[in-house]
């Protein structure tokens, strides 16, 4: 899981995060530390598109009624993406103990 801090429920996803969360990666994207790095890497100051419209996504999902709309609303995150496409790029099974 890309986000394994606090969690909130939406639609039955307990994998998406709280939309605190991504207020808070928001702020930290936008923060001095955070440009002056992306400056420095790039030449370039960082607007953080992704972060900026999965946090108004979560703020929707949260205003909407029905459960279909929310979870179709929090499908369609940049979070969830790049979750999926990590889940099908994955190679080897993971296993709770080394077998040495």
């Amino acid at each position: 899981m890309i986000w394994s801090s606090s969690t909130s429920q939406f639609g039955g996803m307990s994998e998406f995060p709280a939309c605190s969360d991504l207020f808070g990666k928001v702020f930290a994207c936008l923060s001095p530390k955070s440009q002056m790095y992306y400056y420095y890497a790039t030449g370039d100051t960082e607007s953080c598109p992704e972060f900026i419209q999965d946090w108004m996504k979560c703020l929707q999902a949260q205003s909407s009624a029905s459960e279909k709309k929310k979870a179709a609303i929090l499908e369609s995150t940049y979070i969830m993406k790049a979750q999926r496409e990590l889940d099908a790029n994955r190679l080897w099974e993971l296993k709770g103990k080394p077998t040495w």
